[in-house]
């Protein structure tokens, strides 16, 4: 990204430095205009890339937090694996379409998003296009919050699996005793 923004950089400041004669349009006004739109064009894309180089994030991942840095903004949020109540995942795409052409949607596209809820109600995303190892990140946080707090997760989630759970052995426990019932009354 950076030497995506120098580059062009460098190819606006060609642009300064030439003289009008040395582009093979007579007109002046018109390669001024010429000269003006391809710098508009290389300025915006410019923007995008520094937008994106702000927004770059590097995800850490210790055996008590995750750790998301922003270098370029210096931003660092710290989240302890305790406060990580739930982990979803869903799949994310990305198509083309337009508006009068519906029908042809063209996919760029099919990654993974994981969404963390946290305890305080905040909810961070992750998504596989911006972090390269997507699947190993996915799977260390989740061996790190089954090592650290059970295999059902923290407490509020062991309580409702336990209802579940309990609920399944009733369930079982009386279709079991149905069948059992219904083998006595047959005699067997």
């Amino acid at each position: 990204m950076v030497l995506g923004i120098l580059f062009f950089s460098g190819i606006i400041n060609l642009f300064f430095i030439a003289k009008p004669n040395a582009i093979d349009v007579k007109n002046t006004t018109q390669s001024i205009v010429l000269k003006s739109i391809f710098i508009g064009i290389i300025i915006l894309f410019q923007i995008y890339l520094l937008v994106s180089l702000l927004r770059l994030r590097t995800i850490i991942l210790t055996n008590e937090n995750l750790i998301i840095k922003k270098p370029f903004l210096f931003q660092i949020e710290t989240i302890p694996i305790e406060n990580i109540r739930r982990i979803s995942e869903k799949p994310t795409e990305i198509n083309i379409s337009t508006e009068e052409d519906v029908l042809n949607t063209i996919n760029i596209y099919n990654g993974k998003q994981m969404e963390l809820e946290l305890y305080q109600g905040k909810t961070i995303k992750l998504n596989s296009i911006e972090i390269p190892e997507y699947d190993s990140l996915k799977k260390e946080l989740i061996k790190q919050i089954r090592k650290n707090y059970g295999f059902l997760g923290h407490l509020e989630d062991f309580k409702e699996a336990k209802y579940l759970l309990t609920l399944f052995v009733l369930f079982i426990g009386i279709i079991t005793f149905g069948l059992l019932y219904v083998q006595l009354k047959n005699g067997i």
